[in-house]
């Protein structure tokens, strides 16, 4: 719950700048069915450990997949 608190804070801008730097909204090129939802990047990584405790990609994990 927490984290999805932060990630919407960071996305409207309401959480500390550091925060806001690490949560990027994709874009697409596009007209999709999501457009009008705020679907957030997740980065790539190889790491296990960055994929279970890292806020910028475990964060958008989560959020997107609400």
């Amino acid at each position: 719950f927490k984290v999805c608190l932060l990630l919407y804070k960071a996305v409207t801008g309401d959480a500390p700048q550091y925060l806001c730097d690490l949560v990027h909204v994709n874009v697409p090129n596009r007209t999709l069915r999501y457009s009008h939802e705020p679907h957030l990047r997740i980065p790539f990584t190889r790491s296990h450990l960055v994929k279970t405790s890292c806020f910028s990609y475990i964060g958008p994990f989560i959020f997107n997949s609400l």
